[in-house]
């Protein structure tokens, strides 16, 4: 079963909701192989792995979703609708790699400074505030 978030048109990642089993797409790997053929090796695309799974099934599942996402390969994780400061680190200490924080203002997640993501192990953050988003 995918999750929720049925808004792109192809899914190289999909976990199953019962079994918690995480299933890598054999044509994701094939894609990368064929663009850094052609553009060069690290220049194919960016495997974002992403879980709202915390507000279902807790913490400690979210990031064991995020450990399996990083064995099967992706790229950079993102821990949806993390709550606090200390579920931010934690899942920073625990999970390697890149990872993207996700803030929105009136959001669950924390509004935290570049510096201190950065010092926390984020590499990416998407910042969103209300006024980003009203019609020009």
């Amino acid at each position: 079963m995918q999750g929720k978030c049925n808004h792109i048109l192809m899914k190289i990642f999909y976990c199953s909701r019962t079994s918690g089993i995480i299933h890598l797409f054999p044509h994701s790997n094939k894609s990368r192989d064929e663009f850094e053929e052609q553009f060069g090796k690290g220049m194919g695309p960016l495997i974002l792995a992403r879980t709202d799974s915390l507000a279902i099934n807790g913490f400690e599942e979210a990031v064991q979703r995020m450990l399996a996402f990083r064995e099967v390969g992706c790229d950079m994780t993102f821990l949806e609708a993390p709550q606090t400061v200390e579920q931010m680190q934690e899942y920073c200490r625990i999970v390697s790699g890149p990872k993207l924080a996700n803030m929105l203002e009136y959001g669950s997640t924390p509004i935290l400074r570049p510096e201190e993501l950065k010092t926390m192990g984020y590499t990416m953050a998407g910042v969103y505030k209300d006024y980003y988003l009203c019609d020009i």
